[in-house]
């Protein structure tokens, strides 16, 4: 009697587990998921890359103008792409706000706000 009180709770069991889970796929079958825009991913170029590296060594040993001279000579090249000319752009308004030269931090924010494929954030 015991082993047929068991099978009957092992059967409500399976039944419950298996009625759960057709609801749950039936559910989920239902809704929708978002669509996401997806965007190809931005890099930058090694060559760019090591220049930036190089510029941000010498702003790290506090050699601004050394920073800026390379920063200027990527910032003029005329094959950068836009997300290239972003992050130059970036790191010459962030040394020239670091030399206290505001009003130049300032142009070369609103240059590079003008990036067409500027990224939000």
């Amino acid at each position: 009697m015991k082993q047929l009180i068991n099978l009957k709770f092992s059967l409500v069991a399976i039944l419950t587990s298996a009625t759960l889970a057709i609801a749950q796929v039936t559910f989920a079958q239902e809704e929708e998921p978002p669509q996401r825009e997806t965007k190809e991913a931005q890099a930058v170029s090694k060559k760019v890359y090591d220049r930036i590296q190089e510029a941000q060594e010498l702003i790290d040993a506090e050699d601004f103008q050394g920073a800026l001279k390379i920063l200027g000579s990527l910032k003029n090249k005329g094959d950068l792409t836009d997300y290239e000319r972003t992050n130059v752009l970036n790191y010459i308004g962030f040394v020239m706000y670091s030399v206290d030269d505001t009003p130049g931090a300032i142009r070369t924010y609103k240059e590079l706000l003008t990036i067409p494929e500027l990224e939000p954030q």
